[in-house]
């Protein structure tokens, strides 16, 4: 799977903008983490990820990939 941003951003109905032009990718396996000051936008960041807010800007895509894993071989009779 793997999450990408693309111009992402939220302006509330009062004016405040707590996300602007947000850009980023987080592939399968990466460990990310997300730091920053008080009333920087990072619970908005993640209520956009979850699906509570809607994000504006371009978008917001969960690619999944479909993974093979064959099943593994039944024992053999003896």
């Amino acid at each position: 799977m793997e999450i990408v941003l693309q111009n992402v951003g939220k302006q509330f109905k009062n004016g405040t903008r707590a996300l602007d032009h947000v850009t980023f990718t987080v592939t399968q396996g990466e460990f990310v983490s997300v730091i920053g000051p008080s009333g920087a936008g990072k619970t908005t960041l993640f209520r956009i990820l979850n699906g509570v807010e809607t994000p504006g800007g371009t978008g917001l895509s969960f690619l999944m990939a479909a993974t093979y894993r064959p099943c593994p071989e039944p024992p053999g009779r003896m």
